[in-house]
Parts: C-alpha cells; structure tokens; sequence
C-alpha cells in the first residue's frame, strides 16, 4: 500500500470495508503510519424483524452506516514504513474483519447509529425491537 492509495480488505452485497494510507514523515527519517479504516454498510429489511425498514430509523440514520477508525504508529523509520502498514494490515484482518463480517454486526452498528444519532429519542423502544440480532 502506498501513501494516498486506497485498498479494498473486504467487500460482499452489503458491506465494504476499505483501508486509505494517510501516512507521512514527521521528522527527518521518522514518519506516522496512518491508515483510515472505512467501514461502508447498506441498511436492508432483512437486518430488521419486520418486513420493511421502519421508517423512524431510516429518518433517523439514514440508508448506509459509515464507520471510520484510524490507526496510527509514530516513529517509524523509513526502512520500516511498508512492514508497520503491512503488520497493521494483517492485525486488522485477524482481529477486527471476523467482527465486522458476523452475522451480528448488522444490528449492533445499526443499534450504535441510533444511539449516536441526535434524533435517537424521538425512535420508540418498539421500533428498535425491529432490530434482528442473528
């Protein structure tokens, strides 16, 4: 992966998970090892109880889930930078795609949005009973 460069860690019909490298040098042969992890979800009745999307939750958050996580290493040398992306990468893969590609994710993040979502007060305790855990 190459500075600025955007690389594709896992698609399917719902979600897309991609990696951007926003890394940078710093300081003489020192440099940040940044990359933005973009996690892109499209909201579908089948991650719901009911039939059709209620339409609270869709005014609410909308129709896609975008989460954002960064990760970044400071101090790297130069001979180092592909390796740290890389381990970072791999770290990712391991620990964290398992989690985002479960079965149950699709209500956990949908559950989160509405949470964080400033209009999550006015959704009725019924409405989020919709929400499928499988």
């Amino acid at each position: 992966m190459h500075n600025c460069c955007q690389e594709k860690l896992f698609q399917n019909e719902t979600l897309s998970i991609t990696c951007r490298d926003l890394s940078h040098r710093y300081f003489g042969d020192f440099h940040v090892v940044s990359l933005e992890i973009k996690c892109e979800m499209d909201i579908l009745p089948r991650h719901f109880k009911n039939v059709s999307i209620p339409e609270e939750i869709k005014s609410a958050i909308g129709e896609k889930i975008t989460i954002l996580r960064k990760i970044q290493q400071m101090g790297v040398p130069s001979a180092r930078v592909n390796q740290v992306k890389d381990e970072i990468i791999h770290n990712f893969k391991r620990n964290s795609l398992p989690y985002f590609t479960s079965s149950s994710f699709p209500a956990k993040a949908i559950l989160s949005e509405i949470r964080k979502s400033r209009k999550s007060d006015h959704i009725s305790a019924a409405t989020i009973e919709f929400l499928c855990a499988k």
